[in-house]
């Protein structure tokens, strides 16, 4: 498929939001890499929704950290690519978790996520994850249906 078509695409499914649009990319380019280096994480995959994959990513956040889903959702939107590749292939990879914020140094002072891994005998900070209860996230979503993009069928759905 030609860049400019997937750009097009991206555009209609993200409702013409600059930041979610980015944000498909970005997480799109993730998807790719991790196929490439990692296909057994997507061995009994069939389909990728990426709008799925974006709400799944802001309510760990709103749990992790206990906050709304709209806070969850800015701070997903603000993350770094590394900190976004990172919260991806933990989510992918099935592994419990943990995300704390942490305040990043240098003269920004904005914060970042830190990812844990958790295993099933350690005891995380604060409690579980699991005592929080899920927000309805206030990010409107459409998935991308990769698999019928190359036949010229829309593919966008909720």
């Amino acid at each position: 498929m030609p860049p400019d078509k997937l750009a097009k695409l991206i555009d209609v499914a993200s409702e013409n939001n600059l930041t979610i649009a980015i944000l498909t990319q970005e997480i799109m380019v993730f998807l790719a890499m991790c196929i490439r280096t990692q296909p057994k994480l997507f061995s009994e995959m069939f389909r990728l929704r990426i709008g799925l994959i974006i709400q799944v990513m802001a309510t760990e956040l709103a749990q992790s950290l206990n906050c709304s889903g709209e806070e969850a959702t800015e701070c997903l939107m603000n993350m770094s690519p590394s900190e976004l590749k990172n919260l991806l292939h933990h989510i992918l990879s099935g592994k419990e978790f943990g995300l704390m914020k942490s305040v990043r140094s240098g003269a920004t002072g904005t914060d970042s996520i830190a990812i844990q891994d958790i295993s099933p005998n350690s005891k995380s900070v604060g409690g579980s994850k699991h005592q929080s209860k899920v927000r309805k996230l206030s990010l409107s979503v459409h998935s991308l249906d990769i698999e019928n993009i190359e036949s010229g069928v829309s593919g966008l759905g909720q």
